[in-house]
């Protein structure tokens, strides 16, 4: 494996960890830390067998994936909630921050803190995401304007079911949220 391949499949941590809780039910925190020890530690061995050239040039893409990430969250959230203006069902745009944030600390925790938790739960996924793009299909979107947006919309769209999925919270009743 690549050290490139390594750096996007680590960044994919976060929503490899949903699709756990999804899928097999496994508890968001349990997930999170599995994956990203897991995925990290292939990273790990990847960095420490490349040449000091290579790693200067994936942590530029990195770094590159990791702003492009950030702002295309950002960008995300906006168009949804400003989308959600114009439509008058009673769709919440940023209901499933609270969902996240209840998988992460319990249905216990305060409102408050289930969604700061899901907010930066959000950010995590959205960014790395962003990282993972850029080492593992970013090489077609350099040829153009227009090639990194269809291609970068197609990455969005290939990752939207895995990170916002309708997620049954605890084993009793099954709220749903879907962003």
């Amino acid at each position: 494996m690549t050290l490139r391949r390594a750096v996007g499949l680590a960044a994919l941590f976060s929503g490899t960890a949903l699709l756990l809780n999804l899928i097999v039910r496994v508890a968001l925190p349990v997930g999170l830390i599995g994956t990203a020890g897991v995925l990290g530690g292939v990273l790990l061995v990847r960095l420490f067998r490349s040449d000091p050239e290579a790693r200067q040039l994936e942590w530029n893409v990195t770094k590159a994936g990791l702003l492009t990430g950030l702002v295309a969250t950002f960008a995300y959230d906006v168009a949804r909630w400003g989308l959600s203006l114009l439509d008058p069902s009673p769709f919440q745009p940023f209901e499933t921050l609270k969902v996240f944030g209840a998988l992460l600390l319990g249905d216990a925790a305060s409102v408050s803190a289930r969604l700061i938790a899901g907010a930066i739960l959000h950010l995590v996924n959205g960014t790395c995401f962003g990282m993972a793009y850029a080492a593992l299909v970013g090489r077609q979107g350099r040829r153009s304007v227009s090639s990194a947006a269809v291609t970068g919309i197609s990455w969005g769209l290939f990752l939207k079911p895995s990170s916002s999925p309708s997620i049954r919270i605890g084993s009793g009743s099954s709220p749903s949220a879907s962003s």
